[in-house]
């Protein structure tokens, strides 16, 4: 998501300048010092029920790349499995950054799956988020004037 780049003082709470690049111990060295412009937030959601809960939320300079988003994932299904709750599958939209870090869990065109990091006789699923591939299209058109509106 993108985020206009600012900062702020928090003088209640903090002490600190929010508004850097914070990606937690995953921060590449040449964004540490850099106003962050791009939001990423993690989510849990169970397949059999209408809640979701953030889990984490992170500033990044540009898209987080996609070492960075394999750590974080990694980290994060490990963690919650060991709070336990049950992660069988990651949702991300197709962008060059998230394919990547498919990649890296060992995800490809024929094998939409990697070993789960928390149980080898498991699997861990990855999903596109389809709706948001129609809405980047639809957006894409509308940019590019393919069709006319009045």
């Amino acid at each position: 998501m993108n985020l206009q780049e600012t900062y702020t003082f928090d003088k209640n709470n903090t002490m600190k300048v929010m508004g850097f690049t914070d990606l937690g111990k995953h921060t590449p060295e040449a964004q540490k010092d850099k106003l962050g412009n791009h939001a990423l937030v993690l989510m849990f959601q169970p397949f059999l029920g209408s809640w979701v809960q953030p889990i984490g939320c992170f500033l990044s300079r540009g898209a987080a790349p996609s070492d960075v988003l394999y750590q974080i994932l990694l980290e994060a299904v490990i963690l919650l499995e060991n709070s336990g709750l049950r992660v069988n599958a990651i949702t991300s939209d197709g962008a060059q950054w998230n394919r990547g870090m498919w990649s890296l869990f060992g995800v490809s065109e024929g094998k939409v799956y990697s070993e789960h990091p928390s149980d080898p006789e498991r699997k861990l699923w990855f999903l596109s988020d389809f709706p948001h591939l129609i809405k980047n299209l639809r957006n894409w058109m509308l940019r590019m004037k393919v069709f006319k509106v009045d």
